[in-house]
């Protein structure tokens, strides 16, 4: 050991092996004082029964949620369990994502009002006019706007119209009242 023959005696005489000792020793030590402090979470972890019991808790009810994924209940359960279910969400997904990158190249009308600037100012011009259609509509403008707020007005066709029907009523009921043919030859 003295000539520092064999792993004692490497320790003993060997400064550059001793110092890596001091510093592992100094690191779990270290590490050690962690581990008792309840100020870092590891410490808590194993020194705070109510942290310890509650990571019980969390492993245990991780665990029914596996158990009942192998035994295929809830949805991710029968995911794993039903093929044809996997096979029609893969399918789902595929065409949601052919949607999306037709959407990005502008297909569609969805793709055009994201990409096509002119086709998206006509349809933006036809809602404006629309608009003030509705506007003339609501103001009162013109037949139909008058129709719809002048109430003596729709009164007034209203009670045209119930005459006219009657009128067509009583020439289908006895036409010969209200049709006179004359014949006459030479």
């Amino acid at each position: 050991m003295d000539a520092g023959e064999g792993l004692l005696g490497k320790a003993l005489r060997d400064d550059e092996l001793y110092t890596r000792m001091v510093d592992v020793s100094l690191r779990l030590q270290a590490m050690l004082g962690k581990l008792e402090s309840v100020a870092s979470p590891l410490g808590r972890l194993v020194n705070d029964g109510e942290m310890s019991r509650s990571l019980a808790a969390s492993a245990r009810a991780l665990e029914g949620v596996t158990t009942r994924i192998d035994a295929g209940e809830g949805a991710i359960g029968v995911l794993t369990r039903d093929e044809e279910l996997a096979r029609e969400l893969k399918s789902l997904t595929t065409r949601l994502h052919e949607l999306a990158d037709g959407l990005a190249k502008g297909q569609g009308t969805a793709g055009k009002l994201l990409h096509d600037e002119e086709f998206f100012r006509r349809l933006d011009s036809s809602f404006a006019r629309l608009d003030r259609v509705l506007g003339r509509l609501e103001g009162g403008e013109g037949t139909a706007g008058r129709i719809l707020r002048d109430e003596e007005l729709y009164e007034n066709l209203n009670g045209a119209l119930k005459d006219l029907r009657g009128l067509v009523s009583s020439v289908r009921g006895d036409p010969g009242k209200y049709l006179r043919v004359k014949l006459s030859l030479f």
